[in-house]
Formats: C-alpha cells, sequence, structure tokens
C-alpha cells in the first residue's frame, strides 16, 4: 500500500473530472480520509470574509486515491 501523507496532492479514481488535483486533508487508522478539491491552486475559497473548504468527501476509503502525477 502506498504512504500517504497529510498535505500530498491526490487524485480521486472516481472523479468524473480527468486528472483533476485534490489536496489530502486528514488520515484516519481505519484507511478512512478526507480531500479537498484544489480551485485557483489552493483547497480553500473566501466567502462572507471567511476562509471556507472547497468541495470536499469526507470519510473516502484511501484505496480510491492514488498520488497526483
Amino acid at each position: 500500500m502506498m504512504s500517504y501523507n497529510v498535505g500530498d496532492i491526490i487524485r480521486y479514481k472516481k472523479d468524473w473530472k480527468e486528472n483533476r488535483q485534490w489536496y489530502l486533508l486528514s488520515l484516519r487508522e481505519d484507511n478512512l480520509c478526507d480531500i479537498v478539491v484544489i480551485r485557483n491552486n489552493s483547497y480553500t475559497h473566501m466567502k462572507n470574509n471567511e476562509e471556507c473548504l472547497n468541495a470536499n468527501i469526507v470519510n473516502l476509503n484511501i484505496n480510491d486515491i492514488e498520488k497526483y502525477e
């Protein structure tokens, strides 16, 4: 199994948009992770003067991601 670290740029294998970059936000011992889509070179955006995460997927099985190349 590949080794991942929080902050890695990864690819979601089941993403409908080919080669989209995702940010690995968290890893858990139960082989689940949280990822956030990268837009405009960032995984966050400003909304009502607050920094918010872009679209994200939580509790994703780690087998559904791979390192982005």
